[in-house]
C-alpha cells in the first residue's frame, strides 16, 4: 500500500512538472500582433517593428541582413526615429533569433509599420481550459487508479504444508 501511494505521488510529481513547462512554452502562444499601424505604440508597450529594403540595408551591420521585423520594448520615440531593447528578430526566409534586450535606434526612414504585440483572449481562454483539463484528467486518473501502478498487492498464499514451503499470490 505505501509503495502504491509513493508511486501515485512521483507520477503525480511528474504529470505537474510536464504540465507546467508545456504551460510555459505555449505562453508565447497567448500574444498576437495586430495588424501594421503608421504610428508607434505607447512607450513600454511591446511590439515588433517591419522593416523596409532601406531599414534592411541601414540596419544590416548591427542587425543582420535580410531582416524582416524586429521584436521588443519600445523605449522611446521621437521625430528622427525610434529606440527598442531588442527581444528577438524575424528574417525574410522566416528564420529567426533571440536577443537579450539589447537597445537599437532605428530611424523613421527605415519603418514601414509598427505591430504592437497584445494579449489574445481566445488564446487564453482556450490555454486555461487545456490546462484546467491537463489537471483533472491527471487528478481523477490518479485517484481512480486509471494509470495503474507498478507496486503488487497480491496476498500470498502459503503452498502445500503451510510452512516455508512454495508460496504463491493471487
Amino acid at each position: 500500500m505505501q509503495a502504491s501511494l509513493m508511486y501515485r505521488g512521483s507520477a503525480f510529481r511528474k504529470a505537474v512538472l510536464l504540465l507546467s513547462l508545456c504551460t510555459l512554452s505555449l505562453q508565447w502562444g497567448c500574444y498576437s500582433y495586430l495588424p501594421v499601424q503608421s504610428a508607434p505604440p505607447p512607450v513600454s508597450e511591446k511590439l515588433a517593428v517591419s522593416l523596409n529594403d532601406r531599414g534592411r540595408l541601414l540596419l544590416s551591420d548591427r542587425l543582420g541582413g535580410n531582416i524582416d521585423r524586429v521584436e521588443g520594448m519600445l523605449v522611446s520615440s521621437d521625430s528622427t526615429g525610434i529606440v527598442m531593447d531588442v527581444s528577438g528578430i524575424k528574417d525574410l526566409r522566416g528564420g529567426s533569433a533571440v536577443w537579450s534586450g539589447e537597445r537599437v535606434s532605428i530611424p523613421n526612414d527605415a519603418i514601414m509599420g509598427f505591430r504592437p504585440r497584445k494579449l489574445s483572449k481566445a488564446r487564453s481562454l482556450l490555454l486555461a481550459g487545456a490546462v484546467v483539463g491537463v489537471i483533472a484528467l491527471v487528478t481523477f486518473g490518479l485517484t481512480l487508479d486509471l494509470f495503474g501502478s507498478d507496486s503488487d498487492d497480491g496476498d500470498v498464499i502459503d503452498g502445500p504444508g503451510g510452512g516455508g514451503g512454495t508460496s504463491f499470490r493471487r
